[in-house]
């Protein structure tokens, strides 16, 4: 048996059964029984660091960035004793990769997303405790 002789012969069996009708006050009890839903409380999330935090880790980055920055290039023999080959190696700058296009992007993309996450955060109604 096919698809489509399945389907007729579905019909069929119920062109033959006629319509149905609910038994009286169905509609009633079935509602009655629902009742009226109780809106869940509004979920409460904690931070895992406290607020204060976020401004003093970005103040740290910073001073590490300008120190960086001020500082120059450093001597990669003074830093630690290095095989022979190593020396020959080209660091790569704190200020040229500061400057590189694709982290600028990278740095713009993560600050978008935060903004997003904080913005779909308060539009779910959900309390945000700050200690």
């Amino acid at each position: 048996m096919n698809e489509a002789e399945a389907d007729r012969r579905l019909r069929a069996l119920f062109q033959q059964a006629g319509p149905l009708q609910a038994p009286e006050g169905l509609e009633e009890r079935v509602l009655s029984a629902l009742g009226p839903t109780p809106m869940p409380a509004p979920m409460s999330i904690e931070p895992l660091l406290p607020r204060w935090t976020w401004p003093a880790i970005g103040l740290l980055l910073a001073a590490l960035g300008l120190a960086a920055m001020v500082s120059g290039p450093v001597e990669v023999e003074a830093m630690v004793a290095l095989p022979k080959w190593l020396p020959e190696m080209e660091l790569p700058s704190l200020q040229h990769m500061l400057t590189h296009t694709a982290l600028r992007m990278g740095m713009l993309a993560m600050l978008c997303f935060a903004a997003l996450e904080l913005y779909l955060s308060r539009r779910r109604g959900v309390k945000v405790r700050v200690r």
